[in-house]
C-alpha cells in the first residue's frame, strides 16, 4: 500500500476506481463522492467471497467492517427460525451501521 501512496493524487484516484473489478464506479455507495475520499478508502477494502447459506456474523459478533454486495444477496435473519426480515442485493450494503 506505500507505492499506492506515493502515486500522484490522479493517478492514485483512477487505480482506486479500477481495483476490485472497478467495484468503486459501480456502488452507488461511491458515486459522487470526492476524489480524495475514493483514494483513500477502496485501497483498504478487500474481496471476502461468501457462499450460499454462509455466515457473515452474528448479533453477538464484534462488526469491525461494512460490506458491499457486488453480486448475489445477503438476507439478515431473526431467531431460530431464520426469519427474513430483511434483504440487501446487487449494489447495497449493509455493516455500517453496527461498525459505526
Amino acid at each position: 500500500m506505500q507505492f499506492f501512496h506515493e502515486l500522484p493524487r490522479d493517478l492514485r484516484y483512477e487505480v482506486a476506481l479500477t481495483v476490485h473489478g472497478g467495484a468503486a464506479k459501480k456502488l452507488p455507495f461511491f458515486h459522487g463522492k470526492d476524489h480524495v475520499f475514493i483514494s483513500t478508502v477502496v485501497p483498504f477494502l478487500h474481496q471476502n467471497l461468501v457462499k450460499a447459506f454462509d455466515v457473515v456474523y452474528t448479533k453477538e459478533d464484534y462488526a469491525d467492517e461494512m460490506y458491499f454486495i457486488i453480486k448475489g444477496r445477503v438476507n439478515l435473519v431473526l431467531g431460530k427460525k431464520n426469519l427474513c426480515y430483511k434483504s440487501f442485493s446487487k449494489n447495497m450494503y449493509f455493516g455500517e451501521i453496527e461498525l459505526i
